[in-house]
């Protein structure tokens, strides 16, 4: 799939899924969300959609690693204590 296309594909996600979350209708977010991380693995949009998804869902833990690296940097960078603080260990 070309970037044009899968910048489509992502705006209209962006769309539907802010959608069903400002209407309270998160029940199959989830799941599409989890979808599109599968096919797009290197977008950071759907990564972005679940974690505001989780923190609507009172699911901060959860939501911050969608916030973050990807697990395979997080050798590599590691991020100020300033911006971590507000995470509970």
């Amino acid at each position: 799939m070309n970037q044009i296309a899968e910048n489509l594909d992502m705006q209209a996600l962006i769309h539907q899924i802010r959608d069903q979350i400002q209407l309270c209708q998160t029940a199959d977010c989830e799941q599409r969300i989890a979808q599109a991380m599968q096919q797009y693995p290197h977008s950071p949009v759907p990564h972005n959609l679940m974690g505001i998804l989780l923190s609507q869902q009172n699911e901060p833990l959860r939501a911050m690693k969608h916030f973050g690296p990807p697990p395979r940097w997080s050798r590599l960078i590691s991020p100020p204590d300033a911006i971590w603080s507000c995470v509970p260990p």
